[in-house]
């Protein structure tokens, strides 16, 4: 399947499914989440989000590239590097607020990384704002630069939560390291990233999914994949 293609059906998908529990359950209000997930496939990573939930991509200990927010803050940063301002903090009522999510009455715009290439050592983070609200982007890529992945997860998480203290949000994170040289991949995929100036993004945004039919998954379905990521999870973790 075409990540490119999947990636945004999936997460319609999630957002169908939390509707629909809350109609079930006959909540007054739809519950509300972000997202952001990523598909290594053919020597590359493709990745799509919803909100704040981020994706980091880094190499040889630098960042190459992260998601951007789907929030306020963020809208009103592009705005400041657009004409050329000093990247203040938004002030208002609206400022920590997403305009997009999962399980709300309005489509969720869904952002589609466009895939890049991976290299022998590169790192993919995804984590919750609990986690990048709390450590400077600075730290984040130091501690992954210098540590090996198995203990920088956990470091990173713990200096979350302590720096959060009692009212710390959720803290989350998934960290994978790619291990193969492009030329070991069998694949027909080129993909080149020699261009992308560090810090660039390019993505496309879907709002609209048109006449999509989104594929009925009942709790047992949702537990065996949830049950086969972890597994992958445990076995990747096992070869370190």
């Amino acid at each position: 399947r075409d990540p490119q293609e999947f990636l945004p059906r999936s997460i319609f998908r999630a957002h169908e499914q939390i509707q629909r529990y809350a109609q079930e359950q006959k909540l007054t209000d739809s519950p509300r989440t972000t997202v952001v997930v990523c598909v290594l496939q053919n020597g590359a990573a493709h990745w799509a989000h919803v909100g704040d939930s981020r994706l980091y991509f880094m190499r040889n200990g630098a960042m190459l590239t992260r998601t951007r927010d789907h929030s306020h803050v963020e809208q009103q940063h592009k705005k400041d590097q657009l004409h050329g301002l000093a990247l203040l903090q938004p002030d208002g009522p609206t400022r920590n607020m997403l305009f997009t999510c999962l399980g709300s009455t309005q489509l969720p715009m869904i952002e589609v990384g466009l895939p890049q290439a991976m290299r022998r050592g590169d790192i993919v983070l995804l984590c919750s704002d609990g986690l990048w609200g709390q450590i400077p982007e600075s730290v984040l890529v130091r501690q992954f630069g210098q540590q090996v992945l198995s203990d920088a997860v956990p470091e990173v998480v713990e200096m979350a939560l302590r720096q959060g203290g009692a009212d710390s949000d959720n803290v989350t994170a998934l960290g994978v390291e790619w291990e193969a040289d492009p030329e070991e991949l069998e694949t027909s995929l080129r993909i080149e990233t020699e261009s992308m100036q560090k810090g660039g993004f390019k993505s496309t945004i879907q709002s609209d999914l048109g006449d999509l039919q989104v594929e009925e998954m009942d709790d047992a379905a949702i537990e065996r994949s949830i049950a086969e990521i972890n597994a992958a999870i445990r076995q990747g973790a096992g070869r370190k």
